[in-house]
């Protein structure tokens, strides 16, 4: 197996009403974000994404 490097984990709690997202840079920093679970919450999210775009690398 190749060892890969990562320079941020997302992970990704869904619930009925809600999802939580956490984001864990290169720095082991940790981000918490909850977000309704509606089109409106995740269009939220992905402008999330889309501001920090910056910092991920695609793989």
């Amino acid at each position: 197996m190749n060892k890969q490097n990562f320079s941020h984990f997302i992970g990704i709690d869904i619930s009925k009403l809600t999802f939580d997202v956490a984001i864990i840079d290169n720095d082991n920093e940790v981000s918490s974000y909850i977000f309704d679970n509606t089109q409106k919450g995740i269009k939220a999210f992905f402008q999330l994404l889309k501001i920090r775009k910056q910092q991920f690398r695609v793989h």
